[in-house]
């Protein structure tokens, strides 16, 4: 299963990087400027799992930021107007998925207007159904 995801996940950030690096500016092969060339491709990744996955993948080609700071509760999490302003900033945004970070689908709209690639790594998988039937008292 963890190879499967992983599999999964760096097809996912390879097709948003491929898709981000895509073409180019008509201004800019006109004045023959190649800095757009050099710049790395701006990734933005939810929580540290998905920033350490992500980070693997882009490699030397991108620079991966960190969203929430460490032990933020992901389900819980909402982005203040700064980290919003942070992801669309982004080429890349990944996430996991919508049961994890419940506050994706509520920026997506926004998102998808912009110039953001939103990569969701669970796309494509077939996810086990979870046990909410679980008590965390144990006597």
């Amino acid at each position: 299963m963890k190879k499967f995801f992983k599999i999964t996940m760096l097809s996912a950030v390879a097709l948003a990087l491929a898709a981000c690096g895509q073409g180019g500016s008509d201004a800019t092969e006109q004045s023959g400027n190649a800095s757009s060339e050099n710049e790395q491709i701006q990734v933005m990744a939810t929580f540290y799992p998905m920033y350490d996955f992500t980070r693997q993948v882009v490699g030397d080609e991108g620079q991966v930021e960190l969203l929430m700071p460490a032990g933020t509760d992901s389900h819980d999490y909402e982005p203040s107007a700064k980290d919003m302003a942070k992801i669309q900033d982004a080429d890349v945004f990944v996430y996991n998925n919508e049961n994890m970070e419940m506050w994706v689908p509520s920026i997506e709209a926004t998102l998808n207007d912009g110039d953001v690639t939103v990569v969701k790594a669970t796309e494509g998988m077939v996810l086990l159904p979870g046990d909410e039937d679980h008590d965390h008292d144990h006597d």
